[in-house]
């Protein structure tokens, strides 16, 4: 039994560690947590954007920053609402500025820092590890977890001390089941999701495959196993249901997508697991996973490090060597809380790898309900890393205490030595990668908000006679499914001139948004699209940020016609424009076409499908259950010239999944000369889940052949395709069919 001493001697040695280890990580975040962005660019810019502008400019559960007119839910927006929603009701009590406010936010990754090494400090404690080698252990699993790098960009991500605390929880509950423990459980699980919802359910599957090893291999009856297991699990679920019950009650938007696509696309690998590119020892194991090169920071990333490496192999040989012996020595011992760490462990692996879902077995994902919705199986695997880290704690442990039991000499201890050795190397390795990229830190708040003096200052605009900012090209970013890629640099432009005049954005780098409001802003840059549901609460205009050429038969072009110049700004335009006037003027166009007397300007390659009463109903080619479906095969070679290509198609509503294309362009001799690829995500035009796709096709003496292909992913990324078009740029095309008007293919 160790002495008082001995005990506080480890809490003040574990102590010290920590926080001389946290300055070093940190300290430039601790002297200017006000003045700095660990990323000024990117996801890590948007999720500093969102916090602050709901800190300083709204109140509550929605968000206003981006999405204008209707806004967000601060969960959907990275926000880390468990420190946005309090703040923005104690911004005038608190007095909070922009740099308060950041530095709250920046604050809370070096203290979660330490909360993580303390949890799992008094996690060792529970059990019954040497309380020194507890204290190195605890800044070792904390320094080396793959989330910890991702404070980079992905703010909410990057806490471990929700895992750390709920296993701390988790075992002492087995040790000394009390209720309060239920109920700290519940509570850490319930405000992990705030910070981010992939938080509460990586700890839902931990939780889920501890009970279920526990249940397994754990002492005592059946009953008695369940008595001490199952509780906690029920715990860990009444978060999830605290946090559902949240949404329901703050949450206005009713559509959402409910089955993301791409889950199998984000998975770890043994690449992910056993190397690092960060690490000095991460090429060890290297020739295991048939790659070149070390595995990045990816979405898959999982190192857990050289030494739980050599313990895991080093455990399933004693495993074999017991089997095999059927005796148990000291050395040869493992502990039960081992055993369900280790197994629970490679269940975290086997969900991170994707596992059975890779195996053909993808439809299994539909029966996963919410956590269908968890896109990235890939991040889980920080459930391996913690379960098979603190594994690797209690064998070393275990060694410990055979020497000291055997009185063994001191040179017997080097291995022990050794392995903490080549442990804390990876942990330097990591320490000086992300010291260097905190120490930047104050240099990307000044490039973000500050100018230096020969460059133009951010523009101010008065709030009370802009209502909002749109980007041209409008880029619309939302779960992934739909949105053209922003213009270089224009996002950050965007929030600058937002968060200095407290100007909302219209843009939006949003995940699991609604679809009826995607598809709105969407429409915005198209040509005689719907625009009667993008209704603007004021007659204030909209300050318009534009960047390049626009394409004479858009909506942009026809935006920027109507808008008046202000001024420019780092290679940006901004315009101010009025947006009824635009409205009224796109009307005015519309009544020309309808009044035009001919309506029968057929393009010279035209195929629709005559049954269908409208242009855009329930009609058109199934394509349903084709992976690919062939929309022109043109052997006989167009004359020469440019001409737009357009189609339209029926996109699914349940996933993110559309379909995209290829144009393929033969010579003379059958040689292929040219091969491009088109995608429905960036279109400007559609009606409800109808996309228009136009693209230009540009064809000389050398042409012999075009081919146009729809790729339908698995079948059922679209349905039916309808109104297929190839039209000579020079020849506008007007056609109309029921109660619709075509206009080049644009329909209204």
């Amino acid at each position: 039994m160790q002495s008082k001493k001995t005990g506080i001697g480890a809490q003040l040695f574990f102590w010290a560690l920590v926080i001389f280890y946290n300055w070093y990580l940190f300290r430039t975040i601790w002297k200017q947590p006000g003045h700095s962005l660990l990323s000024d660019g990117g996801d890590g810019a948007k999720n500093y954007y969102n916090y602050l502008y709901h800190v300083l400019n709204g109140k509550g559960w929605m968000t206003k920053g981006m999405n204008y007119p209707w806004g967000e839910h601060a969960a959907f927006t990275d926000n880390q609402p468990l420190l946005a929603v309090p703040l923005s009701y104690f911004r005038e009590t608190l007095h909070l500025n922009l740099n308060d406010a950041l530095a709250w936010m920046n604050l809370l990754i070096p203290i979660g820092f330490i909360l993580s090494a303390y949890f799992l400090f008094r996690l060792f404690g529970v059990l019954k590890i040497n309380p020194f080698l507890a204290a190195v252990g605890a800044l070792f699993l904390v320094s080396l977890a793959p989330n910890t790098y991702r404070m980079f960009g992905h703010f909410g991500l990057s806490y471990t001390f929700h895992l750390s605390g709920s296993l701390w929880f988790i075992f002492a509950y087995r040790r000394n089941p009390k209720w309060y423990l239920l109920l700290a459980l519940l509570v850490l699980s319930a405000s992990s999701g705030l910070l981010h919802l992939y938080n509460l359910a990586v700890l839902i599957f931990l939780s889920t495959f501890i009970v279920f090893a526990g249940l397994l291999l754990d002492d005592g009856s059946i009953r008695q196993r369940m008595k001490c297991w199952l509780p906690i699990l029920i715990s860990v679920l009444m978060g999830f249901v605290l946090i559902k019950s949240l949404f329901a009650w703050t949450d206005p938007i009713q559509d959402r997508p409910r089955t993301p696509w791409g889950t199998v696309n984000y998975v770890s690998t043994l690449h992910d697991i056993l190397t690092s590119s960060v690490s000095y020892l991460g090429k060890t194991f290297l020739p295991l996973t048939g790659e070149k090169e070390p595995a990045g920071l990816g979405e898959g990333y999982g190192y857990v490090g050289v030494i739980p490496i050599f313990y895991l192999i080093y455990f399933f040989i004693l495993m074999l060597y017991r089997r095999w012996r059927k005796n148990e020595q000291k050395w040869t011992s493992t502990l039960k809380e081992e055993k369900i760490l280790v197994f629970a462990g490679f269940l975290g692996l086997f969900l991170a790898m994707g596992i059975p879902f890779i195996w053909g077995m993808e439809g299994l994902l539909e029966y996963t309900g919410p956590f269908r919705q968890f896109r990235s199986l890939g991040r889980m695997s920080i459930i391996f890393y913690f379960l098979i880290g603190i594994a690797c704690i209690i064998g070393m442990n275990r060694w410990l205490e055979d020497l000291k039991e055997r009185k063994a000499p001191f040179p017997q201890y080097l291995l022990i030595f050794a392995a903490l050795f080549l442990w804390s190397n990876e942990i330097l390795s990591y320490s000086f990668a992300v010291q260097r990229e905190c120490d930047q830190a104050p240099n990307h708040y000044k490039n973000f908000f500050s100018r230096r003096p020969e460059e133009v200052e951010i523009p101010s605009f008065s709030k009370q006679e802009y209502q909002c900012i749109m980007a041209l090209p409008m880029f619309c970013i939302g779960s992934e499914k739909s949105g053209k890629e922003p213009e270089l640099g224009m996002p950050e432009r965007l929030y600058q001139i937002s968060l200095k005049n407290a100007i909302p954005l219209v843009n939006k780098l949003l995940s699991r948004s609604s679809w009826s409001q995607e598809f709105q802003l969407m429409r915005i840059g198209g040509l005689f699209s719907d625009k009667s549901k993008f209704v603007l609460p004021d007659q204030r205009p909209i300050l318009l940020l534009s960047h390049g050429e626009f394409d004479a038969q858009s909506g942009e072009a026809a935006m920027i016609k109507q808008a008046r110049f202000l001024q420019y700004f780092e290679g940006f335009e901004i315009y101010s424009l009025n947006w009824n006037q635009y409205l009224q003027a796109e009307e005015q166009q519309k009544d020309s076409l309808r009044n035009s007397g001919n309506l029968l300007l057929q393009p010279p390659y035209y195929l629709s499908d005559t049954n269908s009463t409208e242009m855009l109903g329930q009609g058109g080619f199934n394509i349903s259950g084709k992976d690919s479906f062939l929309l022109f095969d043109g052997k006989s070679p167009l004359n020469m010239g440019s001409y737009e290509c357009s189609f339209w198609a029926r996109v699914n509503e349940f996933d993110y999944r559309m379909p995209f294309g290829k144009i393929m362009v033969w010579n003379q001799a059958g040689e292929k000369i040219r091969q491009e690829e088109f995608t429905f995500r960036t279109s400007k035009s559609n009606q409800d889940f109808w996309f228009r796709f136009h693209t230009q096709l540009d064809i000389d003496s050398n042409v012999k052949k075009v081919e146009i292909w729809l790729m339908n992913d698995r079948g059922i990324a679209a349905d039916r395709v309808n109104e297929i078009q190839i039209r000579s740029q020079q020849q506008p095309s007007l056609m109309k069919k029921g109660n619709q008007l075509s206009y080049n293919n644009f329909v209204f």
